[in-house]
């Protein structure tokens, strides 16, 4: 199974956002995907963009093909919202920034919209707007299953079962 069978189940809508949606460092604004551009330097005018413009907004990617797992749970790692930096970086089982939190497949479009910033682009929206369908039932798959925990870090991987529908 590979990342693209992983959201087969999912609303070919939301397949993109869910996989993709600020995983990937705009060409506009980095020379390379560690090093953003000075403020001279040409800037991102593609809008809406899909990547990311800054270290800040970067998303990792949800889905690890090689171990057939999720990357990181919907929940916010504690060194983050301690306004450290998280000793295990890229390998934390937790997310590190709310776009990794909005987007992940148990949290995007699961709750109405409460204060859109993507009024001309609903997809890219985390929240449901009254003319989309919830992505509830995932979420509610996603909070009855127990992860399984492995390594020192207490990381959890999760059951891809979680997250396909009927």
């Amino acid at each position: 199974m590979n990342s693209h069978d992983f959201v087969k189940t999912e609303n070919p809508y939301y397949q993109e956002v869910i996989l993709y949606y600020k995983t990937t460092a705009c060409p506009s604004s980095f020379k390379n995907p560690n090093q953003p551009n000075t403020s001279s330097e040409k800037k991102c005018q593609q809008q809406p963009c899909y990547n990311y413009h800054s270290l800040d907004e970067k998303r990792r990617p949800i889905f690890n093909d090689k171990t057939q797992t999720l990357t990181y749970q919907a929940i916010m790692c504690q060194n983050v919202e301690g306004q450290k930096n998280c000793p295990q970086s890229d390998n934390c089982g937790y997310c590190h920034n709310s776009n990794e939190l909005n987007y992940h497949p148990a949290v995007y479009k699961t709750e109405p919209c409460s204060n859109c910033k993507y009024p001309q682009h609903p997809k890219l929206c985390p929240g449901v707007h009254s003319d989309e369908t919830s992505r509830k039932i995932l979420y509610e798959r996603y909070q009855s299953k127990k992860a399984k925990t492995t390594n020192s870090h207490q990381q959890q991987k999760f059951d891809l079962d979680t997250f396909k529908t009927k």
